[in-house]
């Protein structure tokens, strides 16, 4: 009964984990690849002045794969700004945010924005609710946009491999 399930999943199972990993890197890669062209796109969005009305650091405890706990810090900065007459609100700094590992690292994040502080900001002109303080591509933000075209390209490369081994052995695609 073992070798029929172990051949039932050679058969049925291995084919398809190419196809599922290269699903997800189609997904990774038109989901990074939106918010890159949004962050190039940024560089030629108006800007306008607006006030810093909150900043700090929070704490967040995750969990790693072998279930320890880690804290990571995550700066946040909110403002407001005027867009023809109507008020708005934003709390991102710029495209590819992430966390931290040490609160110090945070904190230098925002260092720039004390509650209080005038500020340019950047938005979108169709839709002021996306806005930044800082236009542009970031490095975290690269390297996200990269992960899902190496990963789909990996995983297809894997596929190919496998049907043509399968083609060899005889069995059906």
């Amino acid at each position: 009964m073992g070798n029929k399930t172990n051949e039932r999943i050679g058969r049925y199972v291995l084919p398809l984990l190419p196809l599922f990993f290269m699903a997800a890197g189609l997904v990774c890669t038109v989901y990074w690849g939106r918010d890159a062209y949004r962050a190039v796109e940024s560089y030629s969005w108006p800007k306008t002045k607006g006030l810093v009305i909150a900043s700090g650091v929070d704490q967040i405890d995750k969990r790693d794969p072998d279930f320890h706990y880690k804290s990571l810090w995550r700066s946040h900065v909110y403002y407001e700004f005027e867009v023809q007459g109507s008020k708005h609100q934003g709390n991102c700094v710029s495209f590819g945010e992430h966390a931290y590992d040490s609160s110090s690292k945070a904190s230098d994040a925002i260092s720039d924005y004390p509650v209080g502080k005038n500020v340019s900001v950047y938005y979108r002109s169709s839709d002021p609710d996306l806005c930044f303080l800082e236009p542009g591509i970031t490095f975290s933000l690269v390297s996200s946009a990269l992960f899902g075209p190496i990963m789909l390209g990996i995983w297809t490369l894997i596929g190919i491999l496998v049907l043509k081994e399968r083609r060899r052995l005889g069995a059906k695609p």
